[in-house]
């Protein structure tokens, strides 16, 4: 009943080496003379913290992007509370294969995880708001590379089969910018895990989300996010915690410099949001930071990039 819920509730809320960002977005939203005026900016990135966002880079753009994320507070001084680590640091590519279709690649340290998919707009706000609200959905299948570090004690390789390995994460988006300075979303997620850790343990798991930016100048942003998971996926259930991140969102021409504080270690949805284990009530936080970087990889006809 709640997996059913859930999908009611998605399926009804539904050259520039010198060039800044907001040319990006421009060329990116660019319409016809005849066509609807769409809401450019909801956000400032394909991703806030840690959740996607309503945003895909612009066609024929490759954004490059490095993640990181230190130890926790509660790790005490003589870990200069989490800055010595351990850390964990997530290298990713987004190419725009058109105004509305993105291609994701990443790699993450944490667990050496591969991860690869597209991100799609399906609908998108209009400024006369006679479409009131952007809709994505982004799709994603991770690969883990690691080795089975119990494979010696036990006998047991759980990566005897590559489709161990594999996990998928879908999720639907819902954006509103209600005005220069305010935008807020609603993130809904699935995941589904090929090997779970125990016989009792479900495949799958559903989350829904919130997050939003609050513009504080022309280049400083507030941001927020919260995610609840919405099924009792392992028998851990209790041992983890629902992620949380704030931040804050520095543009700086062609980079967007993303400083936050979170209780999530990973930054793969199919980690971050089932297994997170930082306790933000017992110090359980850390600092983190995202950087976004677009390059024009090619000249589209009638822009000047």
């Amino acid at each position: 009943m709640r997996k059913f819920l859930l999908l009611f509730f998605l399926a009804y809320s539904s050259g520039i080496a010198a060039q800044n960002l907001d040319s990006l977005l421009a060329a990116e939203n660019s319409q016809n003379d005849d066509g609807p005026d769409y809401v450019s900016a909801t956000f400032k990135s394909h991703h806030l913290i840690n959740f996607p966002t309503n945003e895909t880079v612009g066609e024929r753009v490759l954004d490059f992007n490095i993640s990181h994320r230190f130890g926790e507070f509660n790790s005490g001084a003589q870990n200069l509370f989490g800055l010595d680590g351990p850390a964990s640091i997530r290298i990713g590519f987004n190419y725009g294969i058109n105004s509305r279709l993105m291609a994701t690649i990443g790699r993450s340290s944490f667990e050496k995880l591969f991860d690869g998919g597209f991100k799609y707009r399906i609908l998108r706000q209009t400024t006369d708001n006679k479409m009131p609200l952007s809709m994505t959905y982004q799709a994603t299948m991770n690969c883990t590379s690691q080795n089975d570090p119990n494979k010696a004690a036990t006998g047991v390789d759980i990566y005897q089969y590559f489709t161990s390995r594999l996990s998928y994460v879908h999720t639907l988006t819902l954006a509103r910018k209600f005005n220069s300075k305010v935008s807020l979303q609603l993130n809904g997620f699935y995941i589904h895990y090929n090997m779970v850790q125990r016989i009792e343990d479900s495949n799958d798991m559903f989350a829904a989300g919130i997050s939003g930016r609050i513009k504080l100048t022309q280049r400083m942003a507030i941001t927020f996010e919260y995610a609840q998971r919405l099924n009792k996926y392992s028998a851990n259930f209790d041992s983890f915690y629902n992620p949380m991140a704030i931040g804050l969102d520095l543009e700086t021409g062609g980079h967007v410099f993303q400083m936050h504080f979170t209780n999530a270690f990973a930054m793969n949805e199919a980690q971050f949001i089932p297994y997170t284990r930082g306790n933000p009530l017992k110090g359980g936080i850390r600092l983190g930071f995202n950087i976004t970087r677009g390059f024009s990889v090619g000249k589209k006809e009638g822009n000047q990039w």
